[in-house]
């Protein structure tokens, strides 16, 4: 007898050469008692159909009295199928009782079939910028001869530039394909150092002479936060007793905004005080340049030698690596000449005394 064993809101899909389909449905049991069901697909000549529950293909499944389960129907559809209409029976029946319906699902096929096809393993990436992004592809040949393919991107800016690698790393102008090879390569696409924060579409293209086939791949540009010190000259000079300037360059080298950025002290030497303006940099945008003053003073009488001042630049986002500023400490040559007068006199007055009294 016919029942209304199947219950599915989909009767008609399209599709394309070489897609691979997905349906669910809900297989009943409309009697009081238990029921173990046939499951039977007729498809046309060169269709993979099978039916699943919780991914096992099955072709019975037993069902508890007036209870439901959800199956799914998967159809892969050949490579080389024409453009048009297909039918697929699902069949049900009982095993102990007459019980059967039969569906019938239209499948619309429309699209060129190409002669290959090219996968993304991740059509999405998150990338800083300053690196590099990497889609994984896989690329196949289901031609029946060898293939030369070519590249080339739509929908990236001009300043990202791209290129193809294998997985050896080496760079692919084009690839040569055999027939029913296939070979996994990587679109690698340049982030450059300024680019700001944003989210890309755009195409890969795979091409011959005569046919080609696009993917969709998305890039989303994060922001990176980067700060550098741009003064090249790490030594200051200064006289025993003296202040000295040293003027210290920081810049936004990422692409985000940098707050609260200052100038902190890690390690200086006790006989030097080091004062630093402006104590605090508010705010710095990517790419602009501010700088730090530093006021030296050195102690009066610190022995002459090479003295280091350990620092970093820190930001609420990042920090420098610790850097060492050499404070060269210099006597100055009035001081010497005085102490060096100074002795001398103090010899002549020993000597002028020596010889007055010193025989007595």
């Amino acid at each position: 007898d016919q029942h209304e064993l199947f219950k599915t809101a989909v009767c008609s899909v399209t599709a394309s050469p070489g897609e691979e389909l997905s349906l669910t449905f809900s297989l009943l049991n409309p009697a009081w008692f238990s029921e173990t069901f046939l499951l039977r697909c007729d498809a046309p000549a060169g269709w993979t159909v099978n039916v699943s529950y919780e991914d096992n293909a099955i072709k019975e499944i037993t069902l508890e009295p007036a209870s439901s389960i959800e199956l799914t129907l998967r159809v892969k559809v050949p490579f080389d199928v024409h453009n048009g209409t297909y039918r697929i029976t699902l069949k049900a029946e009982g095993k102990t009782t007459n019980m059967s319906e039969t569906k019938v699902l239209e499948i619309v096929i429309k699209g060129a079939y190409s002669t290959f096809l090219v996968k993304a393993e991740k059509v999405y990436l998150d990338v800083n910028a300053g690196f590099l992004a990497k889609y994984p592809l896989v690329i196949l040949n289901r031609c029946s001869k060898n293939l030369l393919l070519k590249f080339r991107v739509n929908g990236l800016p001009s300043n990202y530039p791209f290129w193809i690698e294998d997985e050896n790393g080496n760079r692919l102008p084009s690839l040569y394909i055999i027939r029913g090879e296939e070979i996994k390569v990587y679109l690698c696409v340049r982030i450059p150092e300024e680019s700001p924060v944003n989210t890309f579409n755009f195409s890969f293209i795979v091409f011959t002479s005569n046919q080609e086939y696009s993917i969709n791949l998305y890039l989303n540009v994060i922001g990176k936060c980067d700060i550098d010190i741009i003064t090249e000259n790490f030594l200051l000079e200064v006289y025993s007793g003296e202040e000295a300037v040293y003027n210290l360059e920081v810049k936004n080298t990422g692409s985000l905004e940098l707050t609260n950025v200052t100038f902190k002290v890690m390690k200086c030497p006790q006989d030097l005080n080091v004062t630093v303006r402006p104590k605090e940099i508010t705010m710095l945008r990517p790419g602009e340049i501010s700088a730090f003053e530093l006021r030296i003073k050195v102690k009066q009488g610190i022995p002459v030698g090479d003295y280091y001042l350990l620092f970093r630049i820190e930001s609420d986002q990042v920090s420098t690596i610790t850097y060492g500023l050499r404070i060269s400490v210099r006597q100055r040559e009035t001081s010497i000449f005085i102490a060096t007068l100074v002795m001398l006199l103090v010899s002549i007055i020993l000597i002028v005394v020596y010889k007055k009294y010193g025989r007595r």
